[in-house]
C-alpha cells in the first residue's frame, strides 16, 4: 500500500466481499503487510448482501479488481462463477481466494493451508477435527493421511463427506452422553457449529476455532471449564493473512 494510503491508477485492488466486511479485521490486518512490503495495492471490505453476491463476484472481471478474499458466508457459491479452480475448490465445493488475469477468474482455496501451517509451527502431529463440514474436510484433505481424525454427532454425514471428498477419513461419533478424551491429540480445530461440548471430558493443549470475538464458542466454553487454551479467529488473522498474500503476490501477479 503506497505510504498516502491513496489508490492510484497503477494500485491493485483486492475486495474482501462479505455481509458485514466492515466489522471485520481481515482486510485492515492485510493491508498492514501491503504497506510494510512498500506494495502498491490495497484491499477494500465490502459489505454484500446475498442477493448480490453472484453479481458482484461475477462482474469482477469487468472491473479494476484484481481479486477477493470471499467471506465464510459466500464460499459455496463462489465456485460457480470463478472461471477455472484448484483441485481442492473442486472436491470440496468451497472457494475462499479468487483471482482475475488475463479477463479469467481462478477460484483457491486457502484456509486449510492457513491452518495447516499453524499445525506444522506449532509442532501438531495428531489433528482432531469437530464437524462434518466440507472446511473440515479440506483441512484433513491438507494434511498427510492418517495423522487426522474427524468427530461429528452424525456418522452418516461424516460418511457423505468421506464419499465426496473421495478417500478414507479417520471418522468418529461426539455426541451427548458420550465421554470423548481428546487429550492424545496434538490440537483441536472445531468447525462444526456445535452449540455445547459437554461431552468432551479431555482437550489437548491447543485448541481453535474461526469465531469472531462476539459470536458464541462451544470449544472456548469447554476450554474454559477444562483450564485449557484457545484461540479464535482473531489469533489466526496473521497466519490467514499470510498465506493470503503470499498467493496474491505470487510472481507479482
Amino acid at each position: 500500500m503506497n505510504e498516502a494510503n491513496q489508490i492510484t491508477q497503477v494500485t491493485k485492488l483486492y475486495g474482501f466481499i462479505a455481509e458485514e466486511a466492515q466489522q471485520n479485521r481481515f482486510a485492515v490486518t492485510l493491508n498492514k503487510r501491503f504497506k510494510a512490503a512498500g506494495d502498491d495495492a490495497m484491499m477494500i471490505p465490502m459489505n454484500i448482501r446475498p442477493d448480490d453476491f453472484y453479481f458482484t463476484l461475477s462482474n469482477m472481471k469487468q472491473s479494476h479488481v484484481n481479486g477477493a478474499v470471499i467471506g465464510a458466508e459466500y464460499q459455496d457459491q463462489a465456485l460457480e462463477i470463478v472461471d477455472e479452480a484448484s483441485e481442492l475448490c473442486e472436491r470440496t465445493g468451497l472457494c475462499d481466494t479468487v483471482v482475475v488475469a488475463n479477463g479469467q477468474m481462478h477460484g483457491e482455496l486457502l484456509m486449510p493451508l492457513a491452518l495447516k501451517q499453524m499445525a506444522e509451527k506449532s509442532g501438531v502431529k495428531r489433528l482432531a477435527l469437530i464437524g462434518a463440514t466440507p472446511l473440515a474436510g479440506a483441512v484433513a484433505l491438507s494434511f498427510v493421511a492418517g495423522t487426522v481424525a474427524m468427530f461429528d454427532p452424525w456418522i452418516e454425514d461424516l460418511m457423505a463427506l468421506q464419499q465426496r471428498l473421495g478417500t478414507e477419513l479417520d471418522i468418529n461419533r461426539l455426541a451427548e452422553g458420550m465421554d470423548i478424551d481428546l487429550s492424545g491429540y496434538d490440537m483441536v480445530i472445531n468447525l462444526s457449529e456445535l452449540t455445547e461440548l459437554s461431552m468432551i471430558s479431555a482437550l489437548p493443549p491447543l485448541n481453535l476455532d474461526l469465531k469472531q470475538p462476539r459470536q458464541p464458542s462451544a470449544l472456548q466454553l469447554r476450554c474454559i471449564e477444562l483450564d485449557r487454551a484457545y484461540s479464535g479467529y482473531e489469533s489466526l488473522l496473521d497466519i490467514m493473512t499470510g498465506t493470503v498474500y503470499n498467493y496474491l503476490t505470487k510472481e507479482k501477479r
